[in-house]
């Protein structure tokens, strides 16, 4: 499927830029609705992450054309998507590590001495841990969205692209 925001070969190179990057910021926002407030949307949370990536690499390829402003955006959004993978990362990996868990448990149920059975208490702790972390990075990313919906971040990027 070709680009929606394929460079306009009579455009200004900020037009260009303009055009592009807004397009691609309100693709990646207009997922937010169903992010914001929603921990248990995996799915949408990570569609929301993917949709994010061409607005990152976008205004990558745009960094040394701006200022210190555009940088600043670029370095909010980077955040904001490395916060978003480091959730998908624990909604790979915890998944996993329950399985791991309860083959442990299945184990030590068959273990007459209780001496060889395996501990499962690290496990534990590294789930617990994990669970948290999610929790309080999805809590992040949630208040950058609601901030980003609050104070029009979207036209804060785009006035960047004018300085």
């Amino acid at each position: 499927m070709p680009s929606p925001w394929k460079i306009k070969p009579k455009k200004s190179f900020r037009e260009n830029a303009v055009f592009a990057i807004s397009g691609m910021y309100d693709h990646m926002m207009s997922h937010s609705f169903r992010v914001i407030d929603h921990p248990n949307l995996k799915a949408e949370l990570h569609t929301m992450r993917i949709a994010g990536k061409p607005l990152r690499y976008t205004m990558e390829i745009y960094e040394s054309s701006f200022g210190d402003e555009f940088r600043q955006r670029l370095s909010e959004v980077k955040h904001l998507l490395e916060l978003m993978g480091e959730i998908h990362d624990r909604d790979v990996n915890i998944p996993i590590l329950v399985d791991h868990l309860r083959e442990m448990i299945l184990f030590n149920k068959t273990v007459r001495d209780h001496r060889q059975r395996i501990s499962t208490k690290s496990l534990r702790r590294l789930l617990s841990t994990m669970r948290t972390e999610r929790r309080q990075k999805f809590n992040e990313v949630s208040g950058i969205l609601k901030q980003w919906q609050q104070t029009n971040y979207g036209k804060r990027i785009i006035d960047s692209l004018m300085v």
